[in-house]
């Protein structure tokens, strides 16, 4: 779910994806962290970026697992070999932030629920995402 509208930030980067990437609720004041992309593709980019570090999470996990044991067959040799690869090959990656801005919108909440639905269409009610399009 996102935005789809043109905004020129005050550093004159145009952006024209926009997702709600954090809500805070107290009581009945939300205050909303909306990310903003170039386009739709910078925010692919950043999905695939951090299923990429999920991976790296989670082979890291196997190899201490396996390096812990005692033991270990042939075929848990050949995979250590083969996670020390994989892992020194992506353990340089840098952190990578895909969105070209973010922006807080603070908003009185005073419906019962609360889905992300209901605050894409407030927010393209009012503001300055007034008139965009789903995505």
């Amino acid at each position: 779910m996102c935005l789809i509208k043109t905004i020129t930030n005050a550093n004159g980067v145009a952006t024209t994806y926009h997702r709600i990437s954090s809500i805070t609720k107290n009581g009945a004041r939300l205050l909303i962290t909306i990310s903003s992309y170039i386009s739709e593709e910078y925010r692919n980019k950043e999905k695939e970026y951090y299923i990429k570090v999920s991976e790296y999470t989670q082979k890291a996990q196997r190899y201490t697992n396996l390096i812990s044991k005692h033991d270990l067959t042939e075929d848990e040799k050949s995979e250590i070999k083969s996670l020390e690869k994989w892992l020194n090959e992506y353990s340089d990656t840098p952190a990578v932030n895909y969105a070209a801005a973010a922006m807080d919108i603070e908003m009185t909440w005073v419906n019962e629920s609360l889905s992300f639905a209901d605050i894409y269409s407030e927010l393209k009610a009012n503001g300055i995402f007034a008139g965009a399009l789903d995505g």
